[in-house]
Formats: C-alpha cells, sequence, structure tokens
C-alpha cells in the first residue's frame, strides 16, 4: 500500500477515497486514487452507499438502496456456468428488488 501511494504521488495521483474491507484477510483498505477534478462519481456514490447500482453478469452484485437505514443486496453466482444455467432465476431477483425499489417512489 505504501509502494502504491509513492508511486500515485509520483505521477500526480491523489486518495478520493477510502473502503475499508472489513470482511477480507487483514482488513486491508480499497483506496481510489485519481487526478485532481477526474474522481470517479460512481466510486464515490458506491463507497457512501446512497446510490442504488443494476449489476448484470457473473459475480455481478446489485445494491439496491430504499433509504438511508435499508440497503439491500442482491447477488449473482460466480461461476459464469451456473449463471448461464440460472439466468432466469437472475432476472427475477433484480426484478423483485427493482420492484421494492419502485414502490418506494425511488424510480
Amino acid at each position: 500500500m505504501e509502494m502504491t501511494e509513492r508511486i500515485c504521488a509520483d505521477i500526480d495521483l491523489y486518495p478520493y477515497y477510502l473502503y475499508r474491507q472489513k470482511n477480507m484477510a487483514g482488513n486491508l483498505e480499497n483506496v481510489g486514487y485519481a487526478a485532481e477534478g477526474r474522481e470517479g462519481l460512481y466510486n464515490i456514490l458506491i463507497m457512501e452507499e446512497v446510490q442504488s447500482i443494476l449489476a448484470l453478469g457473473a459475480a455481478g452484485s446489485t445494491k439496491m438502496v430504499y433509504d438511508s437505514e435499508h440497503i439491500e443486496r442482491i447477488e449473482n453466482v460466480k461461476d459464469v456456468r451456473s449463471y448461464l444455467d440460472r439466468i432466469d432465476e437472475m432476472i427475477e431477483r433484480k426484478r423483485t428488488g427493482i420492484g421494492k425499489w419502485r414502490a418506494n417512489g425511488e424510480f
């Protein structure tokens, strides 16, 4: 992590978000670096857990933010063959989550 910080500083990138990986061995950090004025809004919104995101494909993790107290994750299976075999199930789970989100007046 120290090497990454030094290299990024050398090329004028600075950290603009930090996410602690609480379920990862060693409690490591996920740090986003960017040039000034080039920060990724997506990363900021996702790390702050204030933005819903629809993820598709194997291992995709949809996050539905219903309100500040209620966030639901809808994860797809990781194995590509299993994902393809269960595609109808994956789609229906997303539909259900989006339906709840729309019912909350978020859409």
